[in-house]
């Protein structure tokens, strides 16, 4: 190749004392054709021995570890030929030199790499391949050879590309059968069992028999939840329900992986098909053990997901995911109207016909909307707590609800009247107010402790707890006063 050099250097002489005549894009034209042919010629004599050098530093190594070589090579090999071109043809481009050579290099490493991680089944794997890609062939072997590396960032960033493919198919067959398919055995449901804890230095079930305090109001409209636990572990997620924690590790791993568009999109299904795993199991705890097991079952699980996923909320709320549905709500009159025969069908008169309006007005309505798995999040997580709640406070307080109801369906009815009293009645003698009081107070005593040692093994966080229980303690104050004030009032025997 020196030996071509004086050939070349009288091309250069010519072309640049042609350069303002008309012959100036014929001898351009000729130093790239000879460009061509050089890098055609280089690429015959160097890939055959590069791609057995490829080969030879591939025997006996790990994927991972012959990627790191194989590139650190190539660029040896690419900064080279971009020497001895750029001191041959110091007038042209790079472009043909990185088509012709050096990318054509490259695909000989990526043929010995793209079989190897194509077979991978591993999401963890090719997510680790997707790291060393990013940070250690992108990051700092490129920018570490210059102007050899930006020639070759296209070629690399392909490369990342196929591999991230391949990383969201792999994730997506991950959850598909790790959380969406997944089907719980019986130890992953011997709730409560697998929480139960020997006892601690915690402080003791508080004494229920103390009034709850005054100024205390049932936050019913708007309930504030926080997170699971002051203190997180990993063991909490390994020995929970295997689809949470699958989600999460899957989660973590794509976060670092992939765009934060594409990961977006890949969370709000993640989190989805996660809840509805949650929920699913939660009603199968519920058939084989209680309410109140399957109820906290999904309470803890979901607080989990939320406080888990909050790590990603920037890139969720950033790069939002939208729907496009069709709506055909507005068609609706017209085709009642036709169905109906309260329209002329034939009439060809504007505004006439419905099935003429129909026809021209009939294009469905393109809707975009947001999706967002967090709210769903959110208002599966409201729901539970205040399923709970209710059935707790009913499981306490039922016999003075039931008084009251009856109470406000003789008032609204009118029947009470001085002749006929409301403590006449069969549900409102003394004996059965008597009964009631017993009854709601031995409930109280036994049945509330059983509730809050309950939270206290599905919910490590006593704020947790807190949050749950001081509705309950309100609902149980007001409808201890409710009572009270309906018993003053039916007592005074005069009509309301």
């Amino acid at each position: 190749m020196a030996s071509l050099k004086p050939i070349l250097g009288e091309l250069y002489a010519q072309a640049q004392s042609r350069r303002s005549t008309n012959w100036r894009e014929a001898f351009a034209q000729v130093l790239i054709d000879c460009h061509s042919n050089y890098c055609n010629q280089r690429f015959s004599l160097v890939s055959e021995v590069f791609q057995n050098q490829l080969l030879e530093h591939f025997k006996g190594r790990s994927l991972l570890v012959f990627v790191h070589i194989g590139f650190t090579y190539l660029l040896q090999i690419c900064q080279a030929e971009l020497e001895l071109s750029e001191k041959s043809f110091p007038l042209t481009n790079d472009a043909s030199l990185t088509t012709l050579l050096l990318e054509p290099l490259g695909q000989l490493l990526l043929d010995v790499v793209r079989p190897q991680y194509i077979m991978w089944t591993d999401m963890f794997t090719i997510a680790e391949f997707v790291d060393l890609i990013k940070c250690k062939v992108m990051e700092e072997q490129l920018d570490k050879y210059g102007k050899t590396g930006s020639l070759l960032q296209p070629f690399v960033a392909v490369l990342l590309a196929d591999v991230r493919e391949r990383l969201i198919f792999r994730a997506q067959t991950f959850l598909r059968d790790n959380v969406s398919n997944y089907c719980p055995s019986a130890t992953d449901l011997d709730y409560p069992s697998k929480l139960e804890l020997p006892p601690s230095s915690e402080s003791s079930t508080p004494d229920v028999s103390t009034s709850f305090p005054p100024d205390y109001r049932s936050s019913g409209e708007k309930v504030i939840y926080c997170g699971v636990s002051e203190k997180s572990t990993e063991k909490c997620f390994h020995d929970g329900f295997p689809p949470l924690f699958h989600t999460l590790t899957c989660l973590t791993t794509l976060n670092r992986c992939l765009e934060a568009r594409t990961f977006s999109g890949i969370a709000q299904e993640a989190v989805h098909i996660c809840c509805g795993s949650i929920k699913g199991a939660s009603h199968s705890i519920h058939n084989q053990v209680g309410f109140t097991d399957g109820q906290l079952f999904l309470i803890k699980h979901l607080l989990l997901l939320r406080e888990q996923i909050a790590t990603f909320e920037p890139d969720l709320t950033a790069n939002a995911v939208y729907a496009r549905n069709l709506n055909f709500s507005h068609l609706r009159g017209h085709v009642q109207r036709i169905i109906a025969g309260e329209t002329s069908v034939g009439s060809r008169e504007p505004g006439a016909s419905d099935l003429l309006t129909l026809a021209v007005q009939g294009l469905p309505r393109l809707v975009e909307t947001a999706v967002d798995s967090r709210i769903e999040l959110e208002q599966l997580l409201k729901v539970a707590c205040e399923d709970y709640i209710m059935f707790v406070t009913r499981q306490i307080v039922e016999p003075m609800l039931s008084f009251i109801t009856k109470i406000t369906a003789i008032r609204v009815s009118g029947i009470m009247t001085e002749e006929a009293p409301v403590r006449q009645t069969a549900f409102a003698t003394p004996d059965r107010i008597r009964d009631i009081v017993v009854t709601v107070n031995k409930t109280l005593h036994s049945t509330l402790p059983k509730h809050i040692q309950k939270m206290r093994i599905y919910l490590a966080g006593s704020v947790s707890r807190e949050t749950i229980l001081n509705p309950i303690k309100s609902n149980i104050s007001e409808a201890h006063a409710q009572f009270a004030s309906d018993l003053v009032k039916s007592m005074n025997d005069m009509p309301s």
